[in-house]
């Protein structure tokens, strides 16, 4: 998954060296937050593969490695929210955001030109979710959505793995896999959206992104 938070083109010298050395430090965890998702995401292909070459109980050892992956990227985003509590950047990063003209419409600005570089599918659908989440209850709220999101593929793995319905059932088996590709497909979608967000918007031509609500009043 591409980084989530932070990372911008705009020289230091426009950024105050405290609120700099905040966002560095931040982005460790969530580096290693969506290390953890990308291995986790790795095994679930594997596991399809595993499922191909009639092998479930290679699948099963995946399926173990899934829950303890996922598990550790929860703890590394748990850590960088603790951190932008505590730190206030979780709100000057919010204030940033909107600052750049990131509101409803920005937000479909942004995706839309996402979209038109070939970084994202054509999902208008999620576009209104964030778009609203952001309104809502800001920033906060997008990276609970997502968090969300992982959880509840860590609370499947881990569900699936401590039950024995699976066994040598080839149809059950399949349907997990079917499952947990939608499952972390959507994820990664949701997680490269708000990677863009903090991202593109910040390297589109000045006032672009402002500029859409005016275009759309």
């Amino acid at each position: 998954m591409a980084l989530i938070c932070n990372k911008q083109t705009e020289s230091p010298s426009m950024m105050s060296k405290g609120a700099l050395k905040l966002y560095l430090d931040n982005e460790r965890y969530i580096e290693a937050g969506s290390a953890y998702f990308a291995q986790a995401f790795a095994e679930v292909l594997g596991l399809l593969s595993d499922l191909e070459l009639h092998n479930p109980g290679r699948a099963g050892l995946r399926l173990r490695s899934v829950s303890f992956l996922l598990e550790h990227a929860l703890k590394e985003y748990a850590a960088a929210e603790k951190f932008g509590s505590e730190t206030g950047l979780r709100e000057y990063h919010e204030q940033r955001l909107r600052e750049a003209g990131l509101d409803f419409e920005g937000i479909r600005r942004v995706l839309r030109e996402a979209k038109n570089r070939g970084f994202r599918g054509d999902d208008d659908q999620l576009v209104e979710t964030l778009g609203e989440t952001f309104g809502r209850i800001g920033y906060p709220g997008l990276m609970d959505f997502y968090i969300g999101m992982v959880r509840e593929i860590h609370d499947l793995a881990v569900t699936i793995g401590a039950s024995e319905d699976l066994g040598e059932n080839a149809v059950a088996w399949q349907e997990l896999g079917w499952k947990l590709t939608t499952l972390f497909a959507q994820a990664l979608e949701v997680g490269k959206a708000i990677a863009i967000l903090n991202t593109l918007t910040f390297r589109l031509p000045s006032g672009a992104v402002a500029s859409a609500a005016s275009h759309s009043s």
